[in-house]
Order: C-alpha cells, then sequence, then structure tokens
C-alpha cells in the first residue's frame, strides 16, 4: 500500500508493476523446452559416447525467472554395472553447452507456467528412491526424456525402446500439429520407429 508521503515517481513506479502483473495471462510462457539425442562418439582423450537422449529448459532474459538454463538427462550411477547386468541406480545429470552443441536438436517447444511446473514435478520424482532405478532396456535415458515430454503435453511411443533418434522421430510424429515444421515425415519415421522397438538397436547407457 502506497503511503501518502510516496514519491510521484514511486507511485508511478509501483502503479506500472502491479498493471504489467494483472496483465500476465496465467497461461503465460515460462519457458522452452529444447529434446535432443547424442550418438555414438570417441572424444579425443578416448572417451566413448553412447547414444543419448536429454532436455534443457531455458527462460529468456524478458520471462519470470528468467534468464535461466536447465540441462537434465537421466543415466546409470555405474556404467561397469550395467554393462554385467543390465541395471543400477541411475543419476540425472547435466549436459553443458559443448555437448549440447554437438547433439542433435529435435524439436523445442514453449511451456506454459503449468506444464513448466508439471515437467519440474516429473523430473523430480525421477530423483527418489523409487524414481532412480535404471534399466539399460526398460527404465533408461528415452524412459525419463519420454516421462518429461509426457508432463510437456506430448503424445508419446507405448513402447520407449533403446534408440535415442527412433523415439524422438516417433515422438515427433505423434505430435505433428502441434510441433509444425519441426516433425519428421512418415517416410522417415516409419523406419525408425520399427527400429526402437527391434532386438537389433544399440544399447544406450548414456555418458558415465
Amino acid at each position: 500500500m502506497l503511503s501518502r508521503g510516496s514519491s510521484a515517481p514511486a507511485r508511478a513506479l509501483l502503479v506500472g508493476l502491479l498493471a504489467a502483473l494483472l496483465a500476465w495471462p496465467s497461461g503465460a510462457l515460462a519457458a522452452t523446452i529444447a529434446f535432443y539425442t547424442h550418438g555414438w562418439g570417441l572424444s579425443g582423450t578416448g572417451f566413448v559416447y553412447f547414444p543419448h537422449a536429454f532436455v534443457v529448459i531455458e527462460r529468456g532474459a524478458d520471462e519470470p525467472g528468467g534468464p535461466s538454463r536447465e540441462s537434465y538427462g537421466f543415466t546409470s550411477a555405474s556404467p561397469n554395472t550395467v554393462m554385467l547386468t543390465g541395471r543400477s541406480a541411475g543419476v540425472i545429470i547435466p549436459e553443458d553447452d559443448h555437448y549440447a552443441g554437438l547433439s542433435r536438436l529435435h524439436f523445442q517447444l514453449e511451456l506454459t507456467t503449468a506444464q513448466y511446473d508439471a515437467v519440474e514435478t516429473a523430473i523430480a520424482a525421477w530423483r527418489t528412491a523409487d524414481g532412480n532405478r535404471y534399466d539399460l532396456r526398460r527404465r533408461n535415458c528415452i524412459s525419463f526424456v519420454a516421462a518429461v515430454a509426457r508432463a510437456a503435453g506430448l503424445a508419446t511411443p507405448d513402447r520407449d525402446g533403446v534408440d535415442p533418434e527412433a523415439f524422438m522421430a516417433a515422438v515427433s510424429l505423434a505430435n505433428a500439429d502441434r510441433l509444425g515444421s519441426a516433425a519428421v515425415t512418415p517416410d522417415t519415421a516409419s523406419g525408425v520407429t520399427a527400429a526402437a522397438a527391434g532386438p537389433g538397436a544399440e544399447p544406450e547407457a548414456g555418458p558415465p
């Protein structure tokens, strides 16, 4: 509440801020989420990169809470254990700008405040004791990205598979109306979608 002694500039500034808050719609954009994959690779130091899927969430300078960058990928906390048993504890890791720059951006979309909150809730669930289980075939980085995609309001395939590229192609096709030009063509998706469910796809463990 303004006091009688408040200066005119201060009153004008406060009134302007209040007007801006009241004008901001309840479904206003909170962030942009981008979906990436990284294929097999070998670094200069001999480090082997496994196929991996992850998301990057960004807020612009003019958006509430911005500017900011959040990156999330799910992988095994013990790659050696996964190679022997196919299962281990899982961990959510960030992917830096360099790694993202070497990865393929499949599509991105704007989130409302409600969708952003749903995405954050989905990510938090994968940090819990029940949520951090990693299974190379059934609960991997693709499964994590699928959960995030559903929280963002996207349709996902019934089976996540073990091929990140194939999964992203299937999501693009299933959400062509929303993604527009970012969606793949049916001819492209039909082949890779079959590969995602097939037994011959390469395993994925994410960067150790």
